[in-house]
This record gives structure tokens, C-alpha cells and sequence, in this order.
């Protein structure tokens, strides 16, 4: 960290793990969502979000099941007025 000219810290970098962190989340929410929606689509039920997202290769669970839940909130209403 370093001082700009008005005394705040502004980060130079070292955000790696965390950018790292929030790519794998982004793709385990992913995964969760396609799956819940091709599921949908089939008329088939091929797992609920808690147990895609709790599953035991999944990293960041609390994260990844906000996103994912998020994401369906936002995307559903679309997949509704679009068909």
C-alpha cells in the first residue's frame, strides 16, 4: 500500500488470491445456475441450488450460493418475459 497526495491508501496490486477467489466462485455459480436451469428446461430435477452448491469440490460456499441465487432472482424474470 501507498499514500496518494491526500494521505489515503490506495492498493497497488496484491489482489491475486482474492481475484483468483472471485473468477472460481463466478464459475462455480455458473455451473450451479446452468445446471438449475437445464434442469428446468428438461422438466427434470437435477439437484436444488443447496445441494449443487454445498457440494464437497465447491470452495467458496456462502459466496457462491448468494451469487448463485442472486443471479437466478435477476435472470428468471427475463426467461419469463422473453418466452
Amino acid at each position: 500500500m501507498a499514500e496518494n497526495g491526500g494521505g489515503a491508501k490506495v492498493d497497488k496490486g496484491g489482489g491475486g488470491m482474492r481475484q483468483q477467489l472471485l473468477h472460481k466462485v463466478r464459475r462455480q455459480a455458473a455451473k450451479a445456475v446452468r445446471t438449475v436451469l437445464h434442469g428446468d428446461e428438461q422438466r427434470k430435477a437435477s439437484g436444488s441450488i443447496r445441494s449443487l452448491v454445498y457440494a464437497p469440490s465447491v470452495v467458496a460456499k456462502k459466496a457462491t450460493l448468494a451469487l448463485t441465487c442472486h443471479t437466478l432472482k435477476c435472470q428468471l424474470p427475463q426467461r419469463t418475459v422473453c418466452n
